[in-house]
């Protein structure tokens, strides 16, 4: 069933899951996890290489923006910053 306008405006977006990924790639790297956020229907998959810890916390971090940006009175734009460049190794 399709959500309404209200309750839409009135959920916040959760996490859903945090799961470990084999690296992209070939990439030698272990330490890789999937996260999936929702708002009603609507889902986000993540991807973000880190401790389990550090992983959450971004991912925490993700959703606060989200929730903030989605409250905003303003309804401009909000600045979202972008994840830290992955460097290629020769």
């Amino acid at each position: 069933m399709p959500m309404s306008f209200d309750a839409a405006q009135t959920e916040d977006y959760k996490l859903i899951s945090v799961e470990r990924m084999p690296p992209p790639g070939e990439e030698p790297a272990k330490d890789w996890y999937r996260y999936r956020i929702a708002l009603g229907p609507n889902k986000i998959v993540g991807y973000r290489r880190g401790s389990l810890k550090a992983v959450k916390e971004h991912v925490a971090g993700v959703i606060a923006q989200l929730n903030e940006r989605r409250s905003s009175k303003s309804r401009g734009r909000v600045h979202l910053p972008r994840s830290e460049k992955r460097t290629k190794t020769a």
